[in-house]
């Protein structure tokens, strides 16, 4: 299978950071001192999110999934 892939920008991780600080932030306000594990569960995928923006982040679609991107999504694939 041929493949496209591309590493993430710092200006994208960026993004990503401040958007999932945001939404941390948000579901401590709401639901502080929670014992439910849905929370728990989301908030340790934010972390582990968190975590991962500090290495290199690779997007990797098949070639048909590349041909048909903008037409899904309306903006071309980011050329990383």
């Amino acid at each position: 299978m041929i493949t496209v892939t591309a590493k993430m920008t710092s200006g994208h991780k960026d993004v990503l950071r401040s958007a999932l600080k945001t939404f941390e932030t948000a579901l401590n306000e709401i639901t502080p001192d929670t014992e439910d594990t849905n929370v728990q569960y989301m908030q340790h995928d934010i972390f582990v999110l968190r975590s991962l923006l500090n290495y290199d982040v690779k997007i990797e679609l098949s070639l048909a999934k590349f041909n048909e991107f903008t037409a899904n999504h309306g903006v071309d694939f980011p050329q990383l």
